[in-house]
Parts: C-alpha cells; sequence; structure tokens
C-alpha cells in the first residue's frame, strides 16, 4: 500500500479517537498488517465427510501517538474475512459488493501518574492478556482476537506489580417500564499481583469476578455469578526452568437451573532442561 496513503488513512483514525489533541502531537506512529491464513477444519469422526479448507484474511491499520511523556492514544482498525464467503456481500462472485466487515479492534489512551497517584490507566477497548492466556488472553489463534471495553488501573513499583482491570462484558439496554430494576448486565472485576525473585523466577496472583446479573428477576434463576483465584510461578532453578500453576471455580450456575453450582479447577506443572553443543537440543 503506498505509504502517503496508509499515512492518511491512519491520521483519520487517529484524529477519530481524540480530535485535535492527536493532530497536534509530535509523535505519531503507523503501521499496519496483511494476513491471509489458510485452515483446514476436521471437526467430525464421519468418514463420509471432507474436512473443510478455507482462507481468511485479516487487514489492520494502526496509529499510536505519544502526545507527551505521559500520555498516549492508539487505536487499531481491523477487517476480517474468508476468501469467497458471501456473508455481508462481500464475496467474490457478487457485483455489487457490499463489504461491511471493517471495525475498531482497539482504541484507547493510557495516562501515566494519572492525576498525581503511582497508578497508570489504560482506558477503553483493550486486548487484556495475564501471564500465559491461560484464564486472560486475546485467543490469538482466532483471527479477530478478543478483546474488553473497559479500564485497567496498573501500579508497578520494584519487583512488584498490581493491577485492577473491569470490563463491561454485556450490556443489556432494557427499560424499566415493567420492572424496578433494569440492571441486568454482566461485568468483569480483576486483581492482579506480581511479584518477582520468587524461587528464581516470578509469581503471578488473581482473582476475578464475573458478575452476571442477566437472569434477574428469572425465577429460580437469578445467580449466574463465576469466581476465579489462582496463582502460577515461573523461573529458573538449578539450570531447569520450570512452571506451574493452579486454578480454583466456584460460584452459581442457575443459567442451568435452580441450584445448580460450579465446582471446577486446573493445575499444570512443566520443567525443562537445555544443553549444550551445535544442536542445542532439550528435554521439557
Amino acid at each position: 500500500m503506498n505509504r502517503k496513503l496508509l499515512s492518511a488513512v491512519g491520521l483519520v483514525a487517529a484524529i477519530f479517537l481524540v480530535a485535535s489533541t492527536i493532530a497536534q502531537a509530535a509523535d505519531i506512529k503507523f503501521s499496519g498488517q496483511l494476513r491471509p491464513r489458510w485452515e483446514m477444519q476436521d471437526r467430525d469422526f464421519n468418514d463420509n465427510t471432507d474436512a473443510n479448507t478455507v482462507v481468511d484474511g485479516r487487514v489492520r491499520l494502526n496509529a499510536l501517538a505519544d502526545i507527551d511523556e505521559k500520555t498516549s492514544a492508539f487505536i487499531q482498525m481491523q477487517a476480517i474475512r474468508t476468501w469467497g464467503d458471501p456473508v455481508l456481500g462481500n464475496g467474490s462472485e457478487t457485483a455489487n459488493d457490499q463489504d461491511t466487515s471493517m471495525g475498531v479492534h482497539q482504541a484507547f489512551f493510557v495516562l501515566k501518574d494519572v492525576y498525581g497517584t503511582p497508578l497508570d490507566l489504560k482506558f477503553g477497548r483493550q486486548e487484556f492478556i495475564l501471564d500465559g492466556h491461560r484464564i486472560f488472553g486475546d485467543t490469538l489463534w482466532t483471527p479477530g482476537e478478543q478483546t474488553h471495553d473497559g479500564f485497567r488501573l496498573t501500579h508497578n513499583a520494584g519487583n512488584h506489580r498490581f493491577d485492577y482491570f473491569y470490563s463491561r462484558n454485556i450490556e443489556n439496554n432494557s427499560n424499566d417500564n415493567n420492572t424496578s430494576d433494569n440492571n441486568t448486565d454482566t461485568d468483569l472485576h480483576v486483581l492482579y499481583g506480581q511479584f518477582k525473585g520468587v524461587m528464581g523466577g516470578t509469581l503471578s496472583t488473581q482473582f476475578s469476578i464475573v458478575n452476571d446479573e442477566s437472569l434477574e428477576g428469572t425465577a429460580g434463576q437469578e445467580d449466574n455469578d463465576i469466581y476465579t483465584i489462582g496463582f502460577r510461578q515461573a523461573g529458573t532453578m538449578a539450570g531447569i526452568k520450570y512452571r506451574g500453576e493452579f486454578y480454583y471455580q466456584w460460584g452459581d450456575s442457575e443459567s442451568n437451573g435452580a441450584g445448580w453450582e460450579r465446582d471446577a479447577m486446573m493445575f499444570g506443572f512443566r520443567a525443562g532442561k537445555g544443553f549444550g553443543g551445535s544442536m542445542k537440543p532439550s528435554l521439557t
């Protein structure tokens, strides 16, 4: 793509985010991505059906503006389509192409030391990734990848870090003509701590709440909250790289019926060592 055209598109995207402030910024960076990917999907055990092969294409245009040493803004436009898919009128055989797949993947600003506090604020649509994507990640194996609408407060000092993350997962825009409480939304709250220098590595802890009130007012199905707590420890000891993690999850699950509850856990451990030589083999 012509560099001037890419810059123009990126500048329009940046101005769309924070208007004239961005236009006056001294440092604006533009980037992009064109990524076609071939997939083979064979998801059943029926010998009479063939695997489905598709090619999906992802286009991204990015604009990053450093307004000053404590303020920045980022916007990422994204379009995803499957080659030949007739949905939304974007098939190759469609004479009148009505492709409307372009959207905003990320759009946020960052304020460091917000209001004179030792906290950094990241506000807007953003990817939320913790550790190895085990509980929270951007689902990078999917074409669209996952983002959240919310904000993140971070305190980072020395060998420790603390985060609070809030996301509005589901917004139910109902009216209150027939009910005294129309708060039937779903929210996510995450507390995260990271500590370096523990057992030759880093210890991470997290506690999260999915506050699901979408069933509010439904007899016998009002509670559907999810609570998750756990930790992850990764590092190197005696020349051996290791990683261990454990998470426990509980809460009501009345979307399945009155009296249903959640009770789940997962754990994992891995250890490995590398060896010398030209081949540099390793065992895990």
